[in-house]
């Protein structure tokens, strides 16, 4: 085991070792592996190479992963033989419970990459096409996070509801640039009036979807706002409605006027 001295303390450092798969074993205790996963993994690793290694222990000749299962089964369903590994021999092979603690924590703690993350990432590659809506929606959720979240300043510019595949492809596209810019404007100065808690951010994607997928959208966000006066001069402490159903009926029959049957609870 090698270390770097820091000023406070010792940094444990592994060390990589490429192994053949039949030596490379699974742990029990560790996340089931999935084959959608694994798929994934296996498109990945053919069009950028391996780039992240597995961690794994060594127990006799075998060597037990901690975190990578997947990558491993990908270069497997790919044919390849051998595998990259890096080696930590600081921990027990024999302690089950040091072993668990170790795949919990490396895990759970891996932190997924935020709307903002790949906005921001994209943002910087002046070669795409786009690169300016990139900038500039970035700008805005730096800008209005105060009173609006990055999904809901997302659905204003793409109008689209919920996990904005185009934005995380590199592939987005303003639906309306300047009628987007005069949504934010209003749905902030909601949001300024009337607090987070009144208007949640649900309630503002779906506001900004169904305006976007209908026509004459600026007549639409002009009755929004009115019928959110509304809603809170008669109900000053009720919250908009924000779930896909309650909201689509309340939509429906407040802005479009189209009656609708009542909904049932269940």
């Amino acid at each position: 085991m090698k270390t770097i001295n820091t000023k406070n303390h010792f940094i444990k450092i592994g060390k990589i070792e490429v192994v053949n798969l039949n030596k490379v074993e699974f742990i029990k205790g560790n996340r089931e592996v999935l084959d959608r996963h694994i798929n994934r993994f296996s498109g990945l690793i053919s069009k950028y190479g391996f780039l992240v290694v597995p961690t794994a222990i060594k127990k006799g000749n075998k060597y037990l992963i901690l975190e990578g299962q997947h990558r491993k089964n990908a270069l497997e369903l790919l044919g390849v033989t051998e595998i990259p590994l890096y080696i930590v021999d600081w921990i027990d092979p024999d302690n089950f419970q040091e072993i668990q603690d170790t795949i919990i924590n490396i895990n759970a703690n891996n932190m997924k990459w935020r709307l903002y993350d790949y906005i921001s990432s994209y943002s910087v590659n002046k070669d795409k096409d786009n690169c300016k809506q990139y900038i500039k929606l970035k700008n805005q959720i730096i800008k209005n996070r105060k009173y609006l979240s990055e999904g809901v300043i997302a659905s204003i510019y793409d109008g689209v509801l919920r996990s904005h595949p185009n934005i995380k492809n590199g592939n987005l596209n303003f639906i309306n640039e300047s009628f987007s810019d005069n949504m934010l404007k209003a749905f902030k100065e909601l949001v300024k009036k009337y607090g987070k808690k009144k208007i949640a951010a649900n309630f503002t994607k779906h506001l900004a979807f169904h305006i976007h997928k209908n026509e004459n959208s600026a007549k639409l966000l002009e009755e929004s706002i009115k019928a959110v006066d509304y809603h809170f001069a008669i109900h000053s402490n009720e919250p908009l409605p924000d779930g896909d159903d309650v909201f689509n009926y309340w939509f429906d029959r407040v802005i479009l006027k189209v009656e609708t049957p009542e909904l049932v609870a269940i």
